[in-house]
């Protein structure tokens, strides 16, 4: 077969991609092992994470039911409510110096690999001076305040944070219900 031929200019060019190929294995099978040495790897990407935050009973009996600005009846109406309506309701409300509740999005600028002599783990952070490297939480293990956990747990976060706002608008009832026994 003649190499001046289309049959034999695509030969040269598979031999050529075939090397190539053999190439950049090399090179990625390099790259990976450096993951099973200790330390941080910098992944290059950035991560969004959520977390929930709830005010106390406390703080919706002060705010809401002392103030008058609603009634027992209807905080009793906001509790019987959907998690997506009820955390609506309450979602960046002020309740003077607090929000009611919150789901805070954050979009870290840093993700990184760290690989220690008894765990794995993948962390974040923005970078700054005196920032922490933050673990994001497993949702599988379950939801809970304050932790930050990876974006696509919004809906497990919103059923989480309606269930504590549940809770803590049955604190207050019982917080305003108390005071108001002790006044009489």
């Amino acid at each position: 077969m003649s190499e001046n031929t289309l049959e034999g200019w695509f030969l040269r060019d598979y031999e050529r991609l075939k090397d190539e190929n053999a190439v950049l294995k090399e090179q990625v099978a390099a790259y990976e092992s450096r993951f099973n040495e200790y330390g941080v790897t910098d992944l290059h990407q950035m991560t969004k994470a959520i977390r929930g935050t709830v005010a106390s009973g406390w703080t919706f009996s002060e705010y809401m039911l002392e103030k008058g600005v609603y009634t027992i009846e209807q905080v009793e109406e906001f509790i019987a409510e959907g998690d997506d309506d009820l955390f609506e309701r309450f979602d960046d409300m002020k309740l003077g110096y607090y929000l009611a509740a919150t789901i805070e999005e954050h979009e870290f600028q840093y993700t990184l690999r760290i690989r220690e002599t008894r765990c794995n783990w993948v962390g974040t952070t923005d970078g700054n001076k005196g920032d922490s490297i933050i673990a994001l939480a497993d949702p599988d293990e379950g939801i809970c305040m304050g932790e930050w956990y990876p974006a696509e747990c919004r809906c497990a976060m919103v059923s989480m944070v309606a269930e504590r706002l549940r809770k803590a608008l049955e604190d207050a009832i019982e917080r305003y219900e108390e005071k108001m026994e002790v006044a009489e």
